[in-house]
């Protein structure tokens, strides 16, 4: 009996280049070679079974995913035959083994799936559930198709010239390459597609995982103006208790300006959990100051 192929999305990234005294080699050069060396593996192996592998390398990611939203738009395949995606975003600086796995609740089948292809690697997962997020992920999640997202953790040379490829951790990314491969393989081998769940929010979340704070804010990332504007707030959350909105847009924290999701990203690495922190936000076209204590994050 034939089965229906399928395509199975494993690698949409961000375009990077990797050039020594250059920044963007972990933001995103580390995840566009993972996607680069998946492709040469797969197209080394003569007569694969299974679904289709499609390699997507995105651009614009940075201002507001423009390009995986173009896609998911305009996709070269049917999008209801896109049975995942696995996201490679920022996957150079493995520290103590530790990599984020976010997006496994949208499948009931990702976490086992994920265990298993860890197998041997030496990995320390952290999972997270939601498959929202600051990546091209996001797009596909929005579609209601499963997504696993890798990432290694913000530092301090995040959206700075100084992300150079001396301080990629070349051996770490080639075990969560690996882990990449196993998993796109045992995806698109499996007899039944990952059935999409709409997981539940995680308020402890960070923007991108391993932040030491959470404000509770649901960023809109298709939002292409000045600012950040909120597609919601956790219920509960440090946000929704300083009076934060759903329509909002951020365009202050603290002495920073805030011009998009990127800055408001990097002035999480600053803010400290319990420490009151004032956040200006453009609303009915005022400008109004409230204050938020952040939680700590996870």
């Amino acid at each position: 009996m034939t089965r229906t192929r399928m395509c199975a999305v494993i690698g949409l990234v961000v375009l990077a280049v990797a050039l020594a005294g250059c920044g963007g080699s972990d933001d995103n050069a580390s995840g566009t070679t993972a996607l680069m060396e998946l492709a040469r593996r797969f197209a080394a192996v003569p007569h694969r079974e299974g679904r289709r592998l499609l390699f997507i390398a995105f651009s614009a990611e940075e201002i507001g995913a423009v390009g995986s939203r173009y896609w998911v738009e305009h996709p070269t395949v049917p999008i209801d035959h896109v049975v995942a995606m696995i996201n490679a975003d920022m996957v150079g600086r493995l520290r103590d083994n530790r990599l984020v796995v976010d997006g496994v609740g949208t499948a009931a089948g990702w976490r086992p799936l994920v265990d298993a292809a860890a197998q041997g690697l030496g990995l320390d997962l952290a999972f997270g559930g939601e498959g929202f997020g600051a990546s091209d992920h996001s797009s596909f999640t929005a579609v209601r198709v499963p997504v696993a997202f890798f990432f290694t953790g913000v530092h301090e040379d995040y959206h700075r010239p100084s992300d150079t490829a001396d301080k990629i951790n070349a051996e770490g990314e080639e075990r969560v390459t690996t882990l990449a491969a196993h998993l796109a393989l045992a995806v698109a081998q499996a007899p039944e597609r990952l059935a999409f769940v709409d997981a539940p929010a995680d308020p402890h979340r960070g923007m991108r995982g391993g932040f030491k704070v959470s404000l509770g804010t649901i960023p809109d990332y298709g939002y292409a103006g000045k600012g950040v504007k909120l597609d919601g707030v956790r219920p509960d959350g440090p946000a929704a208790r300083a009076g934060l909105a759903r329509g909002d847009v951020i365009v202050k924290v603290g002495p920073h300006e805030i011009g998009n999701i990127h800055d408001y990203m990097f002035v999480f690495g600053e803010l400290e959990p319990g420490r009151e922190v004032v956040i200006e936000v453009e609303r009915d076209g005022k400008r109004i100051p409230l204050k938020v204590v952040p939680a700590p994050g996870r």
